[in-house]
């Protein structure tokens, strides 16, 4: 039995806890650190566990419509029993954002990161690139719409690894007294060059890949003031290469938030 189908058949719960604060600084500049960490723990198999450490610290310029943030990004990931290290992320992410009406925002971000991978032996793996050309969020009473694009790009000398993705995003929060609920759509589009055993002709594999998810909540339910939601979340992509198969799947959870700060 290889890895993957091990892990299937393994129980595991996700763990994401995060925090962030600006700090200000000398007039209309501040630092911005946050800590990320996520990934799954397996209660009936550690030794599949795999967590992730992000790190960012940066600074940040604000005028009365516009916010600009340069930031360093690092990830740190260990997995196992015992979690030992196997790999390190760095990068720099630029992020800009202005308020073009009294509700309404356009947002843009763009990150470049390198991964170093010293599971086997230590190398470096290929340089990647995200961005986020368009991202416009209005607010209307008690609901916020939100809808942007994504582009992301994977070099490297080998096929196997390159990658260039493009997708659509878009979204509802809407609140009614204590009730609530938020609502995410996501389609994107994958071009991946590979080389299939046997065969020295190069296939472009392209897929398309949908995520949706729902959370939903009611005030009036709550524990130390602070209300859990119920999501549900579900992932499916779709082959439009006839050699390769798709897959879906769907997990329902529940989300605990809290701003300390």
């Amino acid at each position: 039995m290889d890895a993957a189908r091990a892990r299937a058949r393994c129980g595991a719960f996700p763990i994401r806890p995060a925090s962030s604060r600006d700090w200000n600084l000398k007039g209309r500049y501040s630092l911005r650190t946050a800590v990320d960490v996520y990934g799954k723990s397996y209660w009936d198999n550690h030794k599949y566990d795999d967590l992730n450490l992000r790190a960012t610290v940066g600074g940040v310029y604000r005028t009365a419509r516009t916010e600009t943030a340069i930031l360093l990004p690092c990830r740190e990931g260990a997995a196992g029993t015992a979690p030992k290290p196997y790999g390190r992320e760095t990068g720099l992410r630029l992020e800009w954002s202005r308020w073009l009406t009294p509700r309404t925002q356009f947002q843009t971000a763009a990150e470049c990161k390198e991964r170093y991978d010293r599971r086997k032996y230590p190398r470096r793996l290929p340089c990647q690139c995200l961005g986020h050309p368009a991202l416009l969020a209005a607010e209307r009473k008690r609901q916020h719409w939100m809808a942007g694009t994504d582009v992301s790009r994977k070099t490297a000398a080998s096929d196997s690894d390159l990658y260039f993705r493009r997708g659509l995003r878009v979204g509802l929060r809407r609140a009614n007294g204590a009730k609530g609920f938020s609502a995410f759509a996501y389609r994107q589009r994958r071009r991946a060059p590979l080389r299939r055993r046997g065969h020295h002709q190069r296939v472009i594999r392209k897929d398309m890949e949908y995520s949706g998810s729902l959370a939903l909540w009611n005030r009036r339910i709550h524990l130390w003031g602070i209300t859990p939601k119920l999501v549900w979340r579900c992932v499916k992509t779709r082959s439009l290469t006839i050699a390769f198969y798709g897959h879906q799947k769907a997990n329902a959870y529940l989300s605990v938030q809290q701003n300390l700060l």
